[in-house]
Formats: C-alpha cells, sequence, structure tokens
C-alpha cells in the first residue's frame, strides 16, 4: 500500500507532499493542474526510466521519495531479503514491512535511486517494487496481465500466505544447504589441486626441522671451525704468556708479591697492595686455565665444517623459498598442517550436509505437495466466483480458468505455475 509521496522539482511541481489512505483516494483539479506528474512521479519511483527534461527549469535536480508498505511474504519483501535491504528491527513484524523508495533526476540526466537507503540500479529497483501499483489506463497495461503475478494472487485468494511462508523459509534453507554444498565441492577440487603439494612443502619443512637461533649459533660455530687454527694459536700464547716458565705474567707477579711482603714488614699499611696483587694472581692464574681448557676444545674438524655448511645452506634455501625466517617456519608448518587436517575433515562434512539436504528436500517437497493441493482447490472456488461476478454483467458465457502446473523440481514458491485464462465469449477459445 501507498502511504506517502513526495515530489520536488519535478515538471511544473516545486514541492508537494501527499498522504494516502486506505480505500479510495481521488485526485481532482483542471486540465494541467499536475494530476499526470503525480501519476508520471510515481511511476520514476516504480522504476520507470527518466529523461532530464523532467527536472523543473532552473533546477539542479528533481526527487521524488514514497513509502510503501508492503506484505513481508510478498514479492516485494522477498526481493528486499534477498537484496539485504531490510532492517533487522523492521523484519521482525511478521506481517508487512517498510519501504522507502528515493529517486533523484540530475538536471543533466544522470541519476540515483535508493531503496531502504541503499543505492541500487534501475533494474533492481523495478524488480523490488513490481506488481506494488496497478496503473490502469487506456494505454497502460494492468498487472493481472502479467502471468507472473497470478500464484501469489491465488495464494491470497486462498488464504494460503501462511503455508507459502512456511515453504519459502524451507526453501531458503535449503537454497543455503546447497550453496555450502558448492562451497565445499570447490574445496574439495582445491584439495585435489593442493593437497599434495601441502604435503610436499610440509615435507620439506619437517625434514629439515629448523629451530629458532639455529642458524645464528651454527653461523658462529663455522667462523670457529673455519679459524681453528688461529684461535688455538690465541689461546696458546696467551696461556704462556700469563702462566708460562719463562718470565710469564703470572710468576712476574709473585716477585712483586715477595717484595711487597717484605717491605710491608716494616710498614704494615702497605699489605694491602700485597693482597690486591694476590687477588690479581689469582684471576691470572684462572684465565690461563681457561686459555688451557679452550684451546684443548678447539675443533679443527673439516667433516664437522661441510655439516655445519650444508646445514647453513638447507636452512638458507628453506628460508629463501617460503620467505619466512627460522621462527616463522614453524608457524608456516602448523598452518600447513592445520589445512591438511581440514581436507581430511572434507568428506564427513560433505556426507553431512547431503544428508542435511536431502531432508530439507523432503521437507520442502511435503510442503510443497501441500501447497499444492490446496492451491488447485483455491482455483476452482476462483473460478466458480469470477463466473459468478461476471453473469450479472451479461456475460454468462464467459469462462475463467486459473491453471496449476506443477514441475517435478521445487522452485521458490513450490512446484507450481498458476496463470488466468479467460474465454469472454462463447466460441472463442
Amino acid at each position: 500500500m501507498l502511504l506517502h509521496l513526495a515530489i520536488r522539482d519535478l515538471a511544473i511541481i516545486d514541492e508537494t507532499a501527499l498522504d494516502f489512505g486506505a480505500g479510495l483516494n481521488v485526485l481532482t483539479g483542471e486540465t494541467g493542474a499536475g494530476k499526470s506528474i503525480v501519476v508520471g512521479a510515481l511511476n520514476l519511483v516504480l522504476g520507470d526510466r527518466s529523461r532530464k527534461d523532467t527536472v523543473r527549469l532552473g533546477a539542479e535536480r528533481a526527487e521524488i521519495q514514497a513509502l510503501f508498505r508492503v506484505p513481508a511474504a510478498g514479492r516485494a519483501g522477498q526481493r528486499l531479503r534477498e537484496l539485504d535491504l531490510i532492517d533487522k528491527d523492521d523484519d521482525a513484524d511478521s506481517d508487512h514491512l517498510d519501504l522507502v523508495v528515493r529517486r533523484i533526476i540530475s538536471a543533466n540526466g544522470r541519476g540515483r535511486a535508493y531503496v531502504n537507503g541503499g543505492l541500487v540500479n534501475i533494474g533492481t529497483l523495478a524488480s523490488i517494487t513490481s506488481g506494488l501499483v496497478d496503473i490502469a489506463s487506456q494505454h497502460a497495461h494492468t498487472a493481472l496481465l502479467d502471468p507472473a503475478t497470478h500464484l501469489a494472487a491465488l495464494d491470497r485468494f486462498g488464504g494460503l500466505t501462511p503455508l507459502r511462508r512456511d515453504y519459502e523459509a524451507m526453501w531458503t534453507r535449503l537454497q543455503e544447504a546447497r550453496r555450502r554444498r558448492e562451497v565445499l565441492k570447490e574445496r574439495v577440487q582445491a584439495r585435489l589441486e593442493r593437497e599434495d603439494f601441502v604435503r610436499f612443502q610440509l615435507s620439506e619443512i619437517e625434514t629439515i626441522a629448523p629451530s629458532e637461533g639455529e642458524d645464528e649459533s651454527l653461523q658462529a660455530e663455522r667462523e670457529r671451525l673455519r679459524h681453528g687454527a688461529k684461535l688455538l694459536e690465541g689461546a696458546r700464547e696467551v696461556e704462556e704468556a700469563l702462566s708460562g716458565p719463562d718470565g710469564s705474567a703470572c710468576s712476574r707477579l709473585q716477585e712483586a708479591i715477595r717484595s711487597l711482603e717484605r717491605v710491608a714488614a716494616v710498614d704494615q699499611s702497605i699489605g694491602v697492595f700485597s693482597e690486591r696483587l694476590d687477588v690479581a694472581r689469582v684471576e691470572m692464574e684462572d684465565i690461563a686455565y681457561e686459555m688451557r681448557r679452550y684451546g684443548d676444545n678447539v675443533e679443527m674438524d673439516p667433516r664437522r665444517l661441510e655439516a655445519v655448511e650444508d646445514r647453513l645452506h638447507a636452512l638458507g634455501r628453506l628460508r629463501r623459498k617460503h620467505g619466512l625466517d627460522l621462527a616463522a617456519l614453524a608457524d608456516r608448518a602448523a598452518e600447513l598442517r592445520a589445512e591438511l587436517d581440514g581436507y581430511e575433515s572434507l568428506d564427513a562434512d560433505g556426507e553431512s550436509l547431503n544428508a542435511e539436504i536431502e531432508e530439507l528436500s523432503a521437507q520442502a517437497r511435503d510442503l510443497a505437495q501441500t501447497l499444492s493441493e490446496r492451491r488447485r482447490e483455491a482455483a476452482r472456488r476462483l473460478e466458480e466466483a469470477v463466473e459468478e461476478r461476471l453473469r450479472p454483467l451479461r456475460m454468462d458465457g464467459a469462462q475463467l480458468r486459473l491453471v496449476v502446473e506443477s514441475s517435478p523440481e521445487l522452485g521458490p514458491h513450490g512446484v507450481d505455475g498458476a496463470e488466468i485464462y479467460i474465454c469472454p465469449n462463447v466460441g472463442e477459445a
């Protein structure tokens, strides 16, 4: 139902707004008053093509807004749901929905259309508003001539709207399950193309088994192995200088301590220096010992050096291939394992989804069958009711048939299609 129509800068109309009530609403006025412009504005919010010459002279743009209150179970309500143009709170109302259309036409010919605040193209606008308004004149067709409206008209007449909504809700669930199955099929196809590659990458990382900081420790070890002779020579020289048999630092320091001890016998205050030199001697002897141990442990092993070089090469190749450091490679391996685990669950997911689709299909088919039977009953009642109304119009020979044809395939509104046929005169088809 059209509740409100607002027009600004369209043709000769500066600005006006109309509120419509239930029942008959009449617009009157002399020729040129703008009655046809109101109808034209309504056509624009229904999706008619615009022309720039419809903008009022001197204005930059024309704007038309319309507020409809539409059945939630109708075509417009369904399209609003499909396009996600319904406020969730509004959708909680099980009977009707608000539909706000705003159409803007610029003087340069460009335009925009909005439905419930969302930008849409003209084709989408027309699909949403189709059937909301029936304009009948000597030059305009009525919605009754559009077979796409006949099934909904039959359902309204037969009081089948609640059952139809139950079916459409089941159909929506079925379609969602089918979409999830298509996504699953794509994942299965991706699995066939990618699983071997993922396994190869994971095997490569796990075979090398890098650990965080390993490359840094190996580089340090490589330097020690490359310069083993130099390190050993340096350690021996330090040890010799500190504690060797000939004039080492420790022996000279021991002589200095003895000299201080002799002097301290005369002046006790100098004894503190003797104690400090003794501490230095102990530290130097400890360093000499550590240098000896270090020299004993210096490796000059060509095989170990080769092994270290090979390991560093393998780690470097792995880093370059994945573009990651060693710490991140461990995370990458975990991601690959998770991906493989997900592949392994695809078969079970597919079986579960197929079972769900079979169950939803069975429930939808039961609802569709019930709906189809009741539609055929309603069609017979509608035929009789219309023919009865035609008799006072002296159309006793007129016949109306509402043909309900069923398909083996489920559709958005069940298994049926409906079309009204009429024979207005005896002897005609």
